[in-house]
Parts: structure tokens; sequence; C-alpha cells
């Protein structure tokens, strides 16, 4: 399960030989859905928020914060509640 943790292990090959592939097994899957889906994941662009930017937080209920970090363990943002 990934944990947003980056490892320190080295690769053996180089990293524009290295993939990731993803297995469905099943019949009659919507291959182009799949794939649609997945690609609406990609990050393309720079994120929207910056260090220091107020924004306001999910938590259950928006709460105030500070943008102390971008793609810090794995996560996009790193967020200081107010």
């Amino acid at each position: 399960l990934f944990n947003g943790n980056v490892s320190d292990m080295k690769w053996g090959i180089p990293e524009s030989e290295r993939e990731n592939i993803f297995v469905f097994i099943g019949k009659n899957l919507d291959h182009d859905w799949l794939k649609e889906c997945f690609n609406a994941c990609l990050v393309t662009k720079e994120l929207r928020f910056k260090v220091g930017d107020k924004v306001q937080a999910n938590t259950g209920e928006f709460t105030d914060g500070i943008v102390k970090g971008v793609w810090d363990d794995g996560n996009a943002y790193r967020i200081e509640l107010q």
C-alpha cells in the first residue's frame, strides 16, 4: 500500500527504462474508460497553490490554513491549520 514516503532504494536500471503496469482481471472491461480515468489523475501542470498561500482545507469542514510545502511526502500540499 502506497503511504506517500519516498524510498532511498537505488534501482538497477535507468529511470527512463522503468515502468509501472496496472493489471485488471475481468471480462468485457471498458479499456477506453479505464484509460480515460487514469489519465484524468495525471499531474499535468503546476499546482494551484504556492508555499505561503492562505487556503481552506477540507477537514470535514473547511478550516483556514497556510501551505507549508508542496509534494511533501507524496502529498500535493502540506498545510498548517490555523
